[in-house]
């Protein structure tokens, strides 16, 4: 059970990765190669993925930072008497009495950088004291300090070493479904796969029967990227990008020659643009076929060769799509 600030570290820090002076495609692999700390629970159903596990795990670690709604209710869950004695409560004061400077914080961080910071955790405080919780944890829990379990680690050690959970080796062992998606209600997630499957139509058939409006085109592929991205379907984010990658490609196709073009670069800026083109082409590919190569959150297999036939189709596809384009409003590609 992990707190805010350890979220972050495992998701909100690895955007570090993305930013300027360009991509850190090393610094991102060693993060994802890196054993997992933490896993996601959707807000809609986070006590049925807690609900499962609790039967797996051999020890609990809580660390006690916040009083929330969300940790009482874990706490109960382990309040049993076959799960009390495989429970250990780091309780930390000082992080409890920082808490209330958080919303100031966010408060401050909006009038600094202009950006709208959601902080949800509002309504009345606990009814009950800091002082008051931990002794009542106290009698039912092992409990501890941040400074007290790193000094007493190897007694920790040994009593998570000699926990084991009921479901044995075997048993125990499973994998916890990906939903990763806004958590709204089930009208709210139809009208947004809704949205997200009529961008895909519409792409589709702008390929298929003639590319309209190119800007437009390249709008329905980038909403679409995004789409997939905020509900969590990274294959398909992949097959977004293949087409992404159809379109520099086009572009690079018909910019790249010299001679008068439609929506012709100029010449102090024409390097640069291509230059682009290309570095959006490089991206699209190196990332869309490794999402498409991804499988489930349990599927471990090799889907590369897959992957890269699904992305070639769909970038080939597109790329003559963005041809036929320029073809039928600047006259033919230079050959």
């Amino acid at each position: 059970m992990l707190s805010p600030k350890d979220v972050y570290w495992e998701t909100v820090d690895a955007s570090r990765y993305y930013f300027f002076p360009g991509l850190d495609y090393d610094g991102m692999i060693q993060s994802i190669l890196q054993r997992p700390c933490s896993i996601y629970l959707n807000a809609l159903n986070w006590q049925k993925g807690v609900a499962d596990l609790l039967d797996r795990m051999d020890h609990y670690v809580v660390y006690v930072s916040s009083i929330t709604e969300s940790l009482l209710w874990e706490l109960e869950q382990l309040d049993t008497n076959e799960r009390r004695k495989r429970v250990t409560v780091v309780f930390d004061e000082e992080a409890i009495a920082k808490k209330p400077e958080i919303p100031a914080i966010a408060q401050g961080m909006a009038a600094s950088t202009g950006a709208r910071v959601i902080w949800s955790k509002k309504g009345p405080p606990p009814a009950f004291t800091v002082a008051e919780l931990r002794a009542h944890l106290s009698r039912r829990f092992l409990v501890t300090t941040p400074d007290e379990f790193e000094a007493q680690i190897d007694r920790h050690r040994g009593r998570i070493a000699e926990s084991s959970s009921p479901r044995g080796p075997g048993a125990r062992e499973t994998w916890i479904d990906f939903h990763f998606h806004p958590a709204l209600d089930a009208d709210g997630l139809a009208e947004l796969r809704g949205l997200s499957a009529a961008l895909q139509e519409s792409i589709d058939a702008a390929t298929h029967d003639g590319i309209e409006c190119l800007p437009l085109f390249l709008d329905q592929v980038q909403l679409r990227i995004f789409m997939t991205l905020l509900m969590g379907q990274h294959d398909q984010t992949g097959r977004a990008l293949a087409a992404y990658g159809g379109v520099m490609r086009g572009a690079l196709d018909y910019y790249e020659p010299p001679g008068e073009k439609i929506g012709g670069l100029s010449a102090e800026n024409r390097e640069n643009h291509l230059v682009i083109l290309r570095k959006h082409l490089d991206m699209a590919e190196y990332a869309g076929v490794r999402l498409l190569a991804y499988g489930r959150s349990h599927e471990f297999d090799d889907f590369s060769a897959a992957a890269s036939a699904a992305w070639n189709a769909i970038f080939e596809a597109a790329t003559a799509a963005v041809a036929r384009f320029f073809e039928e409003r600047g006259g033919p590609l230079p050959r």
